[in-house]
């Protein structure tokens, strides 16, 4: 979280990189988008000519350019919103891609030393966020200032003292709203940590509901509950109230430029420097200049929000890999399993496994005993190469763990976990999660030998019956 902000918004912004051509484009749209808009203000300037003038070919040419801009600016509104979809879904996509492929990369200590409802709330509300940045700030972004360019190239040639003295309050809007976007910021954050901390208790109150209420522990888990959606409440509220005094500021930089461009745009009209109809144009116009300046609040908020979403999903896809060995072949003979001197430890440093020595025959049974805490379990983890750092010798089929490509050892290994999961599929396909392509036949036999097979047989539709979340309807 403590990446540099501008390192956040580049990559960021590489998400977009493989759509590079379609955001162009809609660049393009945009810059059209807000040209068109120009030139609509101009021919209803044309209209307000004719009829102070009392002339058919004005109110001809107005109307025309009227009619011509609008339909462009349709054209390229609906045009720019399907590429902008494109873009932000496709960029979406991608990123949920990667979280996903690096979680299944991920070392187990990931998901040991966290909360997954974190890791989940950064899959949902982090890109959420993103997407809401994408899809519709981003191009905001892009839109508004070609529109206040735009602006003042139609506002100079008719009054330069009108255009000065009506962006006066342009520093104003850049310099104030400051003094907010650092709680913004820090408020934000929290309120997405947040919700994550109340993702994570109503995943556990789910998961754990049996045992929390064999142990009496509704109340406890209640009240915890009820604090971490408290504190998120009131982070959702100063944040509200910090919108509420940016969302002023906007107001303000809006009402100014406009109250300036009446009074002294009808002085100037008085005096003759400047004919009604321009005038009445350059009303049009400010309309383009000031919306921007009166977003740029908004703008910087909008990003300030997004950076910290942004920042926590670096952060997921930063997480390191478990190191992936070559391919290995089993040495024929050797032992499948033979441990010497071994030494391992947790991240925070404490040490489990001190000076262990084990062998396992082939085609033998090995049974690790021991009180509890003692280390059996982080023993087999570590076999399965759950864990990278270690101390001494792990020979598995005769080949050095660290020399194992995981994936092609974990193919050889058949675990019973102490807590079993099943997906929320059919039993055949629970069964067959090990070895995807496994036949019907296959299953079958690995169901014999485990002697679930006559029981299978029985359930509703036997291997064919759908066991629910977690075997919910076994």
């Amino acid at each position: 979280m403590g990446e540099k902000k501008e390192k956040v918004f580049l990559r960021t912004m590489r998400f977009i990189a493989p759509y590079r051509r379609l955001f162009c484009a809609r660049i393009a749209l945009t810059v059209l988008n807000a040209a068109m808009g120009l030139v609509a203000s101009y021919g209803s300037s044309l209209v307000i000519r004719a009829a102070q003038e009392g002339s058919a070919a004005w109110l001809w040419r107005g109307t025309a350019v009227l009619a011509f801009s609008l339909t462009v600016e349709a054209v390229s509104v609906i045009s720019g919103a399907f590429l902008m979809s494109r873009v932000s879904f496709g960029s979406l996509k991608d990123i949920r891609n990667r979280i996903v492929s690096g979680m299944m990369k991920a070392p187990v200590s990931l998901f040991t030393s966290g909360h997954t409802g974190d890791i989940s709330s950064r899959m949902t509300n982090d890109v959420s966020v993103l997407q809401q940045f994408i899809s519709g700030k981003l191009t905001v972004y892009l839109y508004y200032p070609v529109r206040f360019l735009a602006a003042i190239c139609f506002m100079v040639p008719i009054s330069i003292k009108l255009t000065a003295a009506c962006c006066a309050a342009i520093p104003f809007s850049v310099y104030f709203p400051r003094f907010l976007l650092a709680g913004i910021e820090r408020r934000a954050a929290s309120l997405q940590q947040g919700l994550g901390e109340v993702n994570v208790e109503i995943q556990e109150a789910m998961a754990g509901a049996l045992v929390t209420k064999a142990f009496g522990g509704q109340e406890q888990r209640e009240k915890r509950f009820l604090e971490k959606n408290r504190q998120a409440f009131e982070d959702s509220q100063k944040l509200t109230g910090l919108h509420a005094w940016m969302g002023a500021i906007g107001e303000v930089t809006r009402a100014i430029p406009a109250v300036t461009c009446i009074l002294y745009g009808a002085r100037l009209c008085f005096v003759g420097e400047v004919e009604f109809y321009q005038f009445s144009f350059f009303l049009f116009a400010l309309s383009f200049l000031v919306e921007p300046v009166a977003k740029i609040p908004d703008m910087l908020e909008a990003w300030k929000k997004t950076r910290g979403a942004a920042a926590r999903i670096l952060e997921l896809l930063d997480e390191p890999r478990e190191p992936e060995g070559e391919e290995t072949e089993e040495i024929g003979g050797a032992l499948p399993v033979s441990v010497r001197d071994l030494f391992f430890a947790y991240e925070d440093g404490t040490e489990v496994l001190k000076g262990i020595s084990m062998e396992g025959e082939k085609n033998g049974m090995t049974a690790i005993v021991g009180e509890s805490g003692c280390g059996k379990t982080t023993l087999l983890w570590l076999l399965a190469g759950f864990f990278g750092e270690y101390k001494g010798s792990v020979k598995l089929f005769g080949q050095e763990l660290k020399e194992w490509k995981l994936s092609s050892l974990r193919s050889r290994i058949g675990f019973v976990f102490q807590d079993p999961f099943l997906f929320p599929g059919t039993v055949l396909e629970n069964i067959a999660a090990g070895r995807p392509g496994a036949t019907r036949e296959e299953v079958e036999e690995a169901a014999r030998r485990a002697n679930a097979h006559e029981f299978i047989t029985k359930l509703p539709e036997g291997y064919n019956t759908k066991v629910g979340e977690g075997g919910v309807s076994l």
